[in-house]
Parts: C-alpha cells; structure tokens; sequence
C-alpha cells in the first residue's frame, strides 16, 4: 500500500468527516467503499469530453 498526502479545503474535509461519521466508519474506510463503488468506464467517459489543450500559464507540471 502506499501513502498519499492531501490537501483538502476544510469544507470538503467536514463533508467527508460527516459522511463517514453517519455511517460509523473511518474517513479511510469511507473514501475506500466510494472507491470501490467507483465506474472506471463512467470516469474514463468523463474524461474524454474534456478538449485536449495546452495547460493554462501556471497550471504546467
């Protein structure tokens, strides 16, 4: 397993605290069912509407 740091606006974090909390798990185990509910060819179908550009000035890797 690897590890990932995020950086999170607060609001998305408490969003994601309530969530787990009403379920009565883990933030971990939250983001990891979402996970596994996931649609890989719906998120890839996503993806393939955006129009292939150059990255704005600043958003470069």
């Amino acid at each position: 397993m690897k590890i990932l740091n995020l950086s999170l606006p607060d609001f998305v974090l408490c969003y994601i605290k309530e969530l787990a909390s009403k379920k009565g798990v883990s933030i971990i185990n939250s983001l990891r069912a979402r996970a596994e509910r996931a649609d890989k060819a719906a998120f890839q179908a996503v993806l393939a509407k955006v129009p292939r550009r150059e990255p704005l000035v600043g958003d470069e890797l």
